[in-house]
């Protein structure tokens, strides 16, 4: 699960810096429906729980939260918390 949890963390990592840009595919929803689309098809190591996408969440706000900071979007004038 950590080898997972840092894949995740590593294709985040490659992810341009959003800054202003606001655009959807910018979000932590864009970036989350992007890695789950691309590593669907990937078998995990493990059976059962817990999910892909519940390995991913926790990756990302607790291996790697940084990484995700730095590429959330920044609104300039109106701040949208849980982008």
């Amino acid at each position: 699960m950590i080898a997972e949890g840092d894949r995740a963390c590593d294709w985040l990592a490659d992810q341009g810096y959003a800054l202003w840009r606001t655009d959807p595919s910018r979000t932590y929803r864009g970036k989350f429906d992007r890695y789950q689309a691309l590593t669907a098809g990937r078998p995990l190591a493990w059976t059962g729980a817990p999910s892909r996408e519940a390995v991913t969440r926790a990756a990302w706000g607790h291996l790697c939260p940084a990484s995700l900071q730095l590429r959330r979007p920044y609104y300039v004038f109106n701040d949208r918390p849980g982008d």
